[in-house]
């Protein structure tokens, strides 16, 4: 049986999902990569193994991105035409993991070279060095600007807010932003209490009540007067729910 390309409608359907995921694992990597920087007192380099992660993690979000997404470059056939034409956030935000993705996958075999086959003296090899200098380069290609520049492109994306709230300490430490700051210029509000409710009938609308109730709480924590957020915590917080 022949495999069954993915129709646009099909991926209209995912693409919020996709893009919380690009941003999500994005994140991840970056977080990852910075807890383990080099330490240069005790000479210590990031292990293969979380390179090998961060590597994982890169691909995951190449492979989101080219699943929703036809290429600039790809001729409008048969074979792209149901796939989603990307901005510029999206273009920018892929050239920035791609080529992420290409050093991290060569520093990662540089520590398996150190690590299997280089002298004790690690630090004074020339694998140690250029390892060493990869990092760093890796380190500055870590582009904060694309992330918030495509989280910035879709802001009517009720599941991508619901993930930057809940995730929203992370998310300020890794991107070196206020979470707050980011919500209200994605939701063009003075307050957060708009991205709450957004987040909130995402909720509903999952079947997630406890998450339901505790963004309509913080929405009443904002402006007591909101009548929808005290009548749907009213509602809600009734409901049994099966989440865990």
């Amino acid at each position: 049986m022949p495999y069954a390309k993915p129709s646009r409608s099909y991926l209209a359907s995912i693409k919020d999902w996709k893009i919380r995921s690009m941003v999500a694992g994005y994140i991840e990597a970056r977080m990852l990569f910075k807890s383990f920087r080099l330490d240069g007192k005790n000479k210590k380099l990031i292990p293969f193994e979380e390179l090998r992660q961060i590597c994982d993690l890169l691909y995951e979000v190449r492979e989101h991105h080219q699943l929703l997404f036809r290429r600039p470059q790809d001729p409008t056939g048969q074979a792209s035409v149901v796939k989603l034409s990307p901005g510029a956030a999206e273009s920018d935000f892929l050239s920035n993991v791609a080529l992420l993705f290409h050093k991290v996958l060569m520093a990662r075999e540089l520590r398996y070279v150190l690590d299997h086959f280089s002298s004790d003296a690690a630090t004074s090899t020339p694998s140690f060095d250029a390892l060493r200098d990869s990092l760093e380069e890796i380190d500055r290609l870590f582009d904060v600007s694309s992330v918030i520049n495509l989280i910035h492109a879709h802001r009517d994306n009720a599941i991508l807010i619901a993930y930057l709230i809940e995730d929203s300490f992370r998310i300020s430490k890794v991107l070196q932003v206020n979470g707050e700051e980011l919500l209200l210029k994605m939701t063009e509000a003075a307050t957060p209490e708009k991205a709450f409710m957004i987040a909130a009938r995402y909720y509903i609308e999952s079947g997630w009540y406890d998450k339901t109730c505790e963004m309509l709480k913080r929405v009443l924590k904002v402006n007591p007067e909101q009548i929808e957020a005290g009548q749907l915590l009213d509602r809600y917080s009734k409901i049994p729910t099966l989440q865990s």
